[in-house]
């Protein structure tokens, strides 16, 4: 992934990013740290195509990414556990089949989310909900990885879920928004660092 002098401002506000170039390693973890405001969130979004920038270009190098917003209900699209699993099936293969519901057992069941596959989403708690949304990256297996602070609100069985399916994702690899580095040090990594608006990003 390889931004080139790539410059963003929201609507009415502050420059958030002026000529930034930076490449970043599509292969093996990825870490994004640095304060509030400095940005994260923003290049995620631009990242995933969700934002355009005013000038400059980003090379997705024919990678495909899949993007989980911080807010862990905002990644959910249909009513229960098992029918957001469905929804992303049905997108890749059209049609329902037996090994489908066989492979959502599968996820639900190393999610923990088995007896929750069928409870509405606005009854999940907080971490069964980002659970859900981790559960979903099982279905896309070859994409490159786009989390923005995925560890929020899981408690050790979520994040234990979590370092289980970057662990097994090193290739074709994500990127981690985080504002604890530490917590991944279970894996080789690589740490950028994002300043505030108007510095190079570094790492370190």
């Amino acid at each position: 992934m390889r931004l080139h002098e790539l410059s963003f401002a929201w609507p009415g506000g502050e420059t958030v990013f002026h000529r930034l170039s930076l490449d970043i390693d599509t292969g093996g973890l990825t870490l994004l740290v640095g304060p509030n405001g400095s940005g994260k969130t923003t290049l995620c979004r631009l990242l995933a195509g969700l934002e355009k920038p005013q000038a400059g270009s980003i090379d997705r190098m024919d990678c495909e990414v899949v993007y989980l917003k911080q807010e862990g209900a905002a990644n959910l699209v249909a009513l229960t556990p098992d029918d957001d699993l469905a929804v992303w099936q049905h997108r890749f293969h059209r049609q329902s089949t037996d090994a489908d519901h066989h492979r959502r057992r599968d996820i639900l069941s190393l999610a923990q989310l088995t007896e929750a596959a069928a409870q509405p989403v606005w009854e999940l708690s907080g971490g069964q909900t980002r659970r859900t949304a981790l559960a979903g990256l099982q279905l896309r297996p070859t994409a490159w990885w786009l989390l923005d602070e995925p560890e929020s609100g899981l408690d050790e069985a979520g994040f234990a879920l979590l370092r289980q399916l970057l662990t097994e994702h090193a290739s074709p690899g994500a990127l981690v928004v985080t504002h604890d580095p530490s917590r991944y040090a279970f894996m080789p990594h690589r740490i950028i660092e994002l300043k505030q608006s108007g510095e190079e990003p570094c790492d370190r």
